[in-house]
């Protein structure tokens, strides 16, 4: 199922139109017309590629910033939510589409379920090993979530979302996810005090670094960068199905913590990324 996601850009909000005409986000600030909305589900419906060989779509080797080469659409190829046609709980989809949000980049959402993926998609994606997110724009192939940032960043540098800290911030960072993700697949009751503390001392390092620089995210600044975007739907999955399969709530007394969520979660491109918390739930069902 493809959408088009529409970003205006002289636009202060950003809307997303669909051809279902189900609104993604309450602020829809334009649709397709009928004509664009048939080519639309057309594009969904057939193969949009003519080659049957992944050779015609290169990896990612080099960035072409010419007029042309920015003038070609972005298709974003995503995990689909329950009804096939709306955003899945991917967090790593979620950082690449914040980051097309916030730089008020058009881009084609491609939904792909991931239990049956089409043909056509793992011709395009099988090299990568089918996972999502995968942008294709023009003859170039991205997998990978911050593959994809880089990229956008390098072809849109305003606004600049880079981090002159990243290499600090990701190893203050890099171990949060992975320690959710051990308290969510484990079933063995007898160690889930340990599994709880280890994401309890992850999140404390974060708190940490945020009570130590300034400013209201990451890269010690009121700027979203980079790390933001990655960083902050891990958080959302933490908070909703965190509580609801694991009782897990974020201490209160990481305040610092509790302080960068609301800002960044109340941010435009990230409230218009998210998907639903009934999809996070869904989507670690499969290990309650």
């Amino acid at each position: 199922m493809l959408r088009s996601l529409l970003l205006p850009s002289r636009s202060p909000s950003i809307g997303f139109c669909l051809t279902s005409k189900r609104p993604f986000s309450k602020q829809q600030v334009g649709c397709a017309t009928d004509a664009s909305k048939t080519d639309l589900c057309r594009l969904s419906c057939a193969r949009p590629w003519s080659s049957t060989s992944t050779a015609a779509f290169p990896s990612h080797r080099r960035i072409n910033t010419t007029a042309a080469a920015m003038s070609q659409k972005y298709e974003l190829f995503v995990k689909a939510g329950k009804d096939g046609h709306s955003m899945g709980d991917c967090p790593f989809c979620q950082f690449s589409m914040i980051v097309f949000a916030h730089k008020k980049v058009a881009i084609d959402l491609v939904f792909i379920d991931l239990a049956n993926k089409p043909a056509s998609f793992l011709e395009m994606a099988g090299e990568f090993g089918g996972s999502v997110p995968v942008l294709k724009h023009g003859d170039t192939i991205i997998p990978d979530s911050s593959k994809i940032a880089e990229y956008v960043q390098k072809l849109h540098p305003e606004p600049n979302m880079e981090c002159d800290r990243s290499a600090e911030v990701n190893d203050t960072t890099k171990g949060v996810f992975s320690a959710f993700a051990g308290l969510m697949k484990n079933k063995d009751v007898s160690v889930r005090e340990e599994l709880e503390q280890r994401l309890v001392k992850e999140l404390e390092l974060v708190d940490s670094w945020l009570g130590s620089n300034p400013g209201k995210f990451l890269c010690c600044g009121d700027t979203l960068t980079l790390p933001d975007c990655s960083l902050g739907p891990k958080l959302l999955h933490i908070r909703v199905a965190g509580q609801h399969y694991r009782n897990f709530v974020i201490p209160d007394r990481l305040a610092n913590l509790h302080k960068y969520m609301e800002a960044l979660f109340g941010t435009s491109a990230f409230k218009e990324s998210a998907c639903t918390d009934s999809e996070i739930i869904h989507g670690w069902s499969r290990f309650a």
